[in-house]
């Protein structure tokens, strides 16, 4: 039974990031139309889900995003998204729209501290001031679940503990920490040497952004992506991918797929033979396969112990629970 749908409802974008995963589908890729994504929406709502994220590209140039967004809470969705660069947000008119509508859960894409290293990274001047000014605008309207993508890139890993004291301030609990995909048809792949950091040179950063969140002692779920074990060692509560995943179907003009988790793990990503050897080796994902192929897999070492054979004995140890995905 499917729990979650992510509608690609285009890959068009008023940003322009530098390493977005879909950057060469921009132009060549038409995105869905609406009859498309209402079918998908039926769909996968006749299939069990009750969680739908709309994303892109950006979701919210669509023109008619707000009566999808209700046709959703029609359906019967109980949790309605939208991961977004947060421009549109910035108009209050906007918000309010789509909050009357039925979105009651955002994801905001935040790539630096300030307007200075988030902008040169989505190109776009005074993106910055409008994502910031989404949040705030989401929040007055009373939505709280809200939270935070940043992409891990050479020009911001450095100011990743810096961004960390941005979110608290933001009163935003839920930063996901996330590894650039250097598919082939992204830019993180066509300009790879200028974007992707090494695992080596950028997790000190990343943990040192966890701990920032975890010492301010605000409760929220503070997360990595696409990170491999191995190099959380310490912060191991932190790996996303340890969280039990709900069974999620993508959905676009071009794809579909139906097991995004199984997808991504034999189609995307890539373990070396030493992988083996590690106690985290049945629960880990490894790197992406283009990461291992540039590279190569000589950062991986293998942490050494009993080996944790499914996610239920790496969440009782870690979390004392077997339910950890609502942690």
């Amino acid at each position: 039974m499917t729990e979650r749908i992510t509608i690609f409802q285009g890959y068009a974008c008023n940003n322009n990031c530098r390493f977005c995963c879909n950057g060469d589908k921009r132009n060549e890729v038409s995105g869905m139309n609406t009859s498309q994504v209402m079918r998908a929406m039926k769909k996968g709502r006749e299939n069990g889900a009750h969680f739908i994220d709309f994303i892109g590209g950006e979701p919210t140039i669509r023109k008619n995003l707000v009566p999808l967004v209700r046709y959703a809470k029609d359906l019967g969705f109980t949790t309605i998204a939208t991961t977004t660069n947060g421009r549109m947000y910035s108009y209050k008119e906007y918000a309010k729209k789509m909050v009357d509508a039925g979105l009651n859960s955002l994801i905001f894409s935040i790539h630096g501290p300030n307007p200075k290293v988030h902008d040169y990274l989505t190109r776009v001047p005074g993106s910055f001031d409008q994502a910031i000014e989404g949040i705030k605008n989401i929040q007055e309207l009373g939505v709280r679940n809200i939270e935070i993508n940043t992409t891990i890139v050479k020009p911001n890993y450095k100011h990743l503990p810096e961004m960390a004291k941005l979110f608290l301030k933001l009163k935003v609990w839920n930063p996901n920490y996330i590894f650039p995909d250097p598919t082939p048809v992204g830019y993180a792949y066509k300009y790879f040497q200028e974007m992707v950091p090494t695992y080596t040179d950028a997790m000190p950063y990343v943990k040192k952004a966890i701990q920032i969140a975890i010492d301010s002692g605000k409760k929220g779920q503070i997360l990595t992506q696409y990170v491999p074990v191995c190099f959380m060692k310490g912060y191991e509560k932190h790996v996303g991918e340890f969280f039990f995943e709900p069974e999620t179907e993508h959905h676009a003009s071009d794809f579909v797929n139906e097991n995004v988790v199984e997808g991504r793990k034999q189609i995307g990503k890539l373990k070396g033979k030493q992988c083996r050897k590690c106690r985290f080796d049945p629960v880990c994902e490894g790197v992406w396969k283009q990461y291992g192929k540039i590279v190569g897999l000589h950062e991986l070492v293998p942490v050494i112990g009993k080996k944790l054979r499914s996610k239920k004995e790496l969440a009782l140890e870690f979390y004392g629970t077997e339910d950890i995905y609502n942690q």
